[in-house]
């Protein structure tokens, strides 16, 4: 990530860190420069459920390179119905209420 901070602070308008809740993206460390080193006031990341539809949908389609990688996300996520991410952002957090009430033991039951 250091790497690439020269370019991003280059780039003219508007730059958005899209979180897809991977390991790697949500480090403290990662986390920690992103809000250092860009105009964002907290980072929010993506449900898993989210991510994880994209993705099934996108490849479905074979890839032959980054264009048409492109093409078929900006396609799959047109798609997507405003329902579809809110049932899943719904679900993240009836997750996260239930884990606080158990006080980090185990909460599937209260789901």
């Amino acid at each position: 990530m250091p790497k690439l901070l020269p370019a991003i602070h280059s780039i003219e308008g508007v730059f958005v860190f899209d979180q897809d809740n991977a390991p790697a993206h949500r480090a403290r460390d990662t986390v920690q420069l992103l809000c250092c080193e860009t105009p964002i006031s907290s980072v929010a990341m993506w449900p898993t459920a989210v991510c994880s539809m994209m993705q099934e949908h996108v490849y479905q389609v074979p890839m032959r390179d980054t264009h048409k990688l492109r093409q078929q996300l900006i396609k799959t996520w047109a798609n997507f119905q405003q329902s579809m991410v809110d049932d899943a952002t719904d679900q993240r957090r009836k997750r996260r209420e239930a884990r606080i009430h158990a006080e980090g033991v185990h909460y599937e039951h209260l789901l």
